[in-house]
């Protein structure tokens, strides 16, 4: 079974995912911890919800900018991707990805995926895990923007799935 958590940009996905796995503690995943300094948004740290292992992620273009010569940083090779104003760090992701490997060759199910969206769509990002899951029949629950919610389904060819309200 596939299940659907949507909303808008800011509109308590990730909370909801966490609150869903909470309930009974069964499988495992990946979310997304915003870290704040202040009012804005430092990036994200991808939290595992069995242990809550936490490491970074994402870094948003403006603290990146800030340490970029600090850090000796000055042709991104640790990063593998941008979406929007985040970098993406390349550590982050290939951990990330490890894990979701792992999960799938374990049948954990079900398997929890925070912030499916347009790189999915795109065939990279989370896309290779996500696929594989469906494909072994695990039980699935992932968080996606509403907007996209119909793209995705058609992209990743899912017919029956439910939508998990508030």
């Amino acid at each position: 079974m596939v299940k659907i958590i949507t909303g808008k940009m800011n509109s308590g996905k990730t909370t909801r995912i966490k609150e869903h796995y909470l309930l009974d503690k069964l499988g495992d995943g990946i979310i997304s911890r915003k870290v704040m300094i202040d009012k804005d948004v430092y990036g994200y740290k991808a939290s595992r919800l069995s242990d809550n292992l936490e490491f970074s992620f994402m870094i948003h273009d403006k603290y990146y900018q800030e340490n970029l010569f600090k850090n000796g940083d000055i042709y991104s090779r640790h990063f593998c991707n941008k979406i929007g104003p985040y970098w993406i760090y390349k550590k982050g992701m290939k951990r990330v990805l490890s894990i979701y490997k792992n999960l799938i060759k374990e049948k954990v199910s079900p398997i929890y995926f925070d912030e499916i969206g347009k790189f999915e769509i795109q065939c990279d990002g989370f896309y290779k895990p996500l696929k594989n899951a469906l494909k072994k029949n695990l039980d699935v629950i992932f968080t996606i923007r509403e907007d996209l919610i119909e793209e995705l389904v058609d992209k990743m060819n899912i017919s029956n799935y439910e939508i998990i309200g508030r």
